[in-house]
């Protein structure tokens, strides 16, 4: 170069010195000089090369699977399903952990709760609190930035009126005191100045509901009327919500201010949910050694008041909450923790079968690697060939395994109420690990065979003497296959018990009949409700009606019964049909009749088994006079006409609670109409001509009963028809790659078969032979899979009071199914190993 520069190059420089002039020739001469330092050219060719490099081995890979089709579709589709599983799992996983935290301050927010302590230890979590509670923890605890009350509609359905005269009947209604907003931070779309509820004549109304009541209307200044008990009070629409987010552990579309006067300062009446905002830098644990003395110093002497008040974070209501009287139904962690886990496992499956393959692929390739030795290639360039492969195998499955995540995502988002998406920012850091975990697991199996066969002599690795390499791997791969298998078959289990778990649910006796009972909420509007059930009793496809102020199977009203030891007993008002329409049987005593007087404030109940057991009452006590509770310093007496049969009114992770009925004289909100089995849709058509006769026109709502028991467990039936698709994809990614490597394992036993075959042997005996191995991972892959299944579902089941038994019937039934599809999967390929001429093979060899 030294030589270049004071020869060939002065001279050109000589040249150009005329043509470009000194100045000219002189930038031209350093141009040439920069050109030939050593990292300028370094850099260029390194890209160049790292091109090359790359797009050789990439378009080697695709001749790989080109040639060999049926490797790269059980790789390519394996860890295809096994990445969408996981990231669909991902997404729903994902979407139960974001509830609440949309409010900057969630993690300042408390919600506070209380466990009632009856007699003999009894406890009863409730997510209600008195109404004295929330000016009494902002006055006396520091740590308390803000605090609000909610009074929820309980069920009830309020009458709606429009300036338009439209009229309509919502329960989807909140009335909050004027700390609201300073606990929670609901979007506001737009309002008419202020962004809180500081007057008792204001209302907000989210964006959907302004839309169903004024259209494109302004509704910024409008007034409403609320039917509220017996007042009609108008309301002065201040702002517009944003619709309530899914995240939200309870949902509303009307806020109105609380007008409630009476009994604020009650410490005894359970109707409100308490929420509080905590000082950015104070202590949980000091507030929560607090709340006990607070309320325990608000009880009075003597009142033998021993319940127990604590508080919840805010996002832990959702997924850890399950409270008698929750605002919402909520989910469970123990059901996310479950499918979270069937998603690691399917995940697993799949990248135990690419390693599998991989593992296998890579050592029948020790001819191709011994001659790339012969020619020069070293053990780096074997790396990257491998490696460049891999990556080139597994952007293809990440890349499909998104769009099929996305497609299972829409395709079930109606179905589970999913918002979340693979195109959601938050998804992405998990795509992103996943991506280099997969990577790094696929790169592990696929460049640990050329690492090991690039130390061998050439000699050996053309001969196919891999020495202990070889045996290794065999170990490796018998353990992958026992790990796909057990995960297998502990899917399968999972399915089978949480089938038959719904079914107990869905089968279960209630102790009243729901089927065929229509239910009208809105019975308010009827101007005359006895001309009304007396038109509705005349339709033939009618069999029973009946009146009640409210639902059994949805929010009802509690009270305290008893004098020394006082039992929280869920009650509902009724006419004397309602246990005909409803087919409860009764036990001791009498149901309620026509002839028996009533009062409008008195103590004449019919109560269920659970109440009557609590109360400590005797078969003797029925039809009599005895005390029952305690108003003040005075005695409350009452009668106890009858004792009907336990049924079920909450979820089944929740045992029978006491219950009572009251009769009261007057309209109730509910009409209950047991329908026949006949022609319904005629009955349907009759009962709402009845409702507009007698209502003016006003929408009838109405729905069956068994839709309220339905929705109860909703959550699971859902997740139910995930978890059967999920173990079928796991089921075919373990079985799949299953048949790869039977394929490639009996291909390698082809003079083995041959010579026994020459030697006499039947085909059953080397069917047998070589299934042999197989069935022993089969036995050893169930036995792991029954004992972890066992305690995994145990465990789930024990939330339920109402349970399935986990009997041998289940195992069995998994066992056998993993057994009748493993043997097909290798006795097939065995077989047809066994009825081949040995002489081809013989041949070959």
């Amino acid at each position: 170069m030294v030589e270049y520069l004071q020869g060939d190059l002065y001279e050109q420089f000589q040249a150009e010195v005329e043509k470009r002039g000194l100045f000219g020739a002189r930038l031209w001469y350093w141009k040439q000089v920069l050109n030939m330092i050593r990292p300028f050219a370094l850099k260029g060719n390194m890209i160049s090369n790292f091109i090359s490099f790359y797009g050789l081995h990439t378009r080697f890979a695709f001749r790989q699977m080109k040639k060999h089709p049926l490797d790269a579709l059980m790789n390519i589709g394996s860890l295809t399903l096994g990445i969408a599983c996981f990231v669909f799992i991902s997404l729903y996983v994902m979407e139960e952990f974001k509830w609440d935290k949309f409010h900057p301050n969630h993690e300042r927010i408390k919600r506070v709760v209380i466990d009632f302590v009856f007699q003999e230890g009894e406890r009863i979590p409730d997510a209600t609190t008195p109404p004295a509670l929330a000016p009494a923890l902002i006055d006396q605890l520091p740590e308390v930035e803000a605090v609000t009350r909610i009074f929820p509609s309980w069920g009830s359905r309020y009458l709606v009126e429009l300036p338009s005269g439209k009229r309509f009947y919502e329960d989807k209604l909140i009335r909050v005191d004027s700390g609201f907003f300073d606990v929670f931070q609901f979007p506001i779309a737009r309002s008419s100045g202020t962004n809180r509820i500081t007057q008792p004549d204001q209302a907000m109304l989210s964006e959907s509901m302004a839309k169903k009541y004024f259209g494109d209307e302004e509704p910024l200044g409008q007034i409403i009327q609320v039917h509220i008990g017996n007042d009609t009070l108008p309301y002065k629409v201040i702002a517009i919500l944003e619709d309530v987010p899914r995240y939200s552990h309870f949902d509303f579309d009307i806020v109105l201010p609380l007008r409630i006067s009476h009994m604020m300062d009650s410490w005894g009446w359970y109707n409100f949910y308490t929420y509080v905002s905590l000082y950015p830098n104070s202590s949980d644990q000091v507030f929560e050694e607090k709340l006990q003395p607070l309320f325990d110093s608000a009880q009075t002497v003597g009142s033998n008041v021993n319940h127990i008040m604590y508080s919840q974070a805010l996002t832990d209501i959702h997924l850890r909450s399950h409270l008698k009287w929750e605002l919402g139904t909520n989910s469970d962690l123990r059901t996310v923790l479950m499918f979270g886990s069937l998603g690691i496992f399917i995940l697993l499956i799949s990248l135990a079968n690419y390693m599998n393959l991989a593992l296998s692929n890579g050592y029948k390739r020790h001819r191709e690697i011994g001659i790339k030795k012969i020619l020069g290639v070293g053990r780096g360039d074997l790396f990257g060939q491998f490696m460049v492969e891999t990556l080139t195998l597994v952007l293809l499955s990440f890349f499909l395994a998104l769009l099929l995540s996305e497609f299972f995502a829409t395709r079930f988002r109606d179905v589970l109420g999913w918002k979340i998406g693979i195109l959601d920012p938050g998804v992405f850091p998990v795509l992103a690990l996943l991506l280099i975990l997969v990577v790094m697991v696929c790169l592990l199996g696929s460049t640990f065979p050329s690492v090991q066969l690039s130390r061998l002599r050439v000699l050996n690795i053309l001969s196919g003497d891999l020495g202990k390499g070889k045996q290794n791997i065999k170990a490796i791969r018998g353990g992958l296959v026992v790990l796909q298998f057990t995960l297998s078959i502990f899917m399968i289990i999972s399915a089978l018990v949480v089938k038959d778990q719904l079914d107990l649910f869905r089968n279960a006796e209630l102790g009243f009949n729901t089927r065929q009972t229509l239910v009208i909420p809105n019975a308010g509007s009827i101007a005359n409700q006895q001309n009304f059930i007396q038109e509705i009793r005349k339709i033939p496809g009618v069999e029973d009606v009946s009146r009640s102020n409210g639902e059994i199977g949805k929010l009802n009203w509690t009270t305290n019964i008893g004098i020394e030891d006082k039992v929280l007993i869920n009650y509902l008002v009724i006419d004397p049909e309602f246990f005909s329409t409803l087919e409860i049987d009764l036990v001791h005593g009498e149901y309620f009749s026509r002839e028996q007087v009533t009062q409008s404030s008195g103590w004449t109940l019919v109560l269920n088994e659970e109440a009557f057991k609590s109360l400590n009452l005797r078969v003797e006590d029925i039809g009599e006079r005895i005390p029952i509770t305690t108003n003040a310093d005075t005695l409350v007496h009452g009668r106890i006409i009858g004792v009907v049969r336990d049924f079920q009114f909450t979820d089944f992770r929740n045992g029978i609670k006491p219950f009572a009925f009251f009769w009261r004289e007057g309209d109730m909100n509910h009409v209950n109409i047991k329908v026949s089995s006949g022609d319904i849709s005629a009955t349907l058509e009759a009962i709402e001509k009845a409702w507009k006769d007698a209502t003016a026109g006003v929408a009838l709502e109405s729905y069956f009963l068994d839709q309220t028991f339905a929705q109860l467990h909703s959550t699971e039936q859902k997740l139910s028809k995930v978890l059967d698709g999920l173990t079928l994809m796991a089921l075919f990614i373990a079985f799949s790659g299953m048949f790869a490597m039977a394929h490639l394992w009996l291909k390698a036993r082809l003079k083995e078969v041959a010579v026994r075959k020459v030697m006499g042997a039947r085909v059953v005996a080397l069917v047998m032979l070589l299934s042999k191995p197989f069935i022993i991972l089969f036995m050893l892959a169930n036995t792991i899979a029954f004992l972890g299944a066992y305690y995994a579902l145990n465990g789930w089941l024990d939330s339920f009071v109402i349970r399935v038994e986990l009997g041998w019937i289940y195992f069995a039934m998994a066992a056998l199914i993993s057994l009748l599809v493993g043997l097909f999967t290798v006795g097939v390929q065995s077989l047809r190993l066994a009825t081949q001429n040995p002489t081809r093979f013989l041949g070959q060899e």
